[in-house]
């Protein structure tokens, strides 16, 4: 009979993409590579450890105990090595699973936890943290900035040559992109008549 282990979303979202589950509590088939356990006010000692020696010598790589009454910790278990306990301001690893070290207060912390997970979103976007998306936010800010201004430029060559434009070539400005913007107020300066500058239309 397949086993089913819980994994947990937030600080260990790595480790579900790791067996193919969605980023979302839920259960998975198999054993996990990396199990989270929280043991709390009233947690019986003797079903914990037995679960996770369970754990490990079902394949599981690393189990996580993370200990909620007395003094805030982890402890890692991990086959055939003793027990680590981990604290405040340390981190916790899985190599081959998480890609990031993952800080032992994401573990117990709900706005730690949150950072954590906003970070790895951000990192299956492509971004390398919050400050690379808002630096993209300026530079398209920038973009649109000086596709104004160039569409004003155009425009105001465009009507002291010619006069006032046809509605179907205020349109046909108005939806271009800077590039292109950049080439007709080049050819408005050069062309003798509209034609010349819009010479598709």
């Amino acid at each position: 009979m397949r086993r089913r282990r819980r994994l947990y979303d937030g600080a260990t979202s790595d480790a579900a993409n790791a067996v193919g589950v969605p980023d979302k509590p839920g259960w998975v088939r198999g054993t996990p590579p990396l199990a989270v356990e929280y043991a709390s006010v009233g947690q019986e000692e003797e079903p914990l450890q037995k679960k996770i020696g369970d754990l490990l010598e079902a394949g599981t790589r690393w189990v996580w105990v993370v200990r909620l009454s007395g003094p805030r910790r982890v402890e890692v278990y991990e086959q055939g090595q003793p027990v680590r306990v981990l604290g405040t301001g340390d981190v916790s690893l899985a190599p081959g699973v998480l890609r990031k070290p993952i800080p032992v207060e994401a573990l117990y912390d709900r706005e730690v936890a949150h950072e954590r997970a906003l970070e790895n979103l951000l990192e299956r976007l492509g971004y390398h943290s919050l400050d690379d998306v808002r630096g993209e936010g300026r530079e398209e800010g920038r973009e649109e900035g000086e596709r104004a201004e160039r569409l004003a430029i155009v425009l105001e060559i465009l009507s002291e040559r010619f006069g006032a434009l046809p509605e179907t070539h205020r349109d046909a400005l108005a939806r271009s992109d800077l590039a292109t913007l950049r080439a007709l107020s080049r050819r408005a300066l050069r062309a003798a008549t509209l034609d010349e500058v819009f010479p598709t239309e």
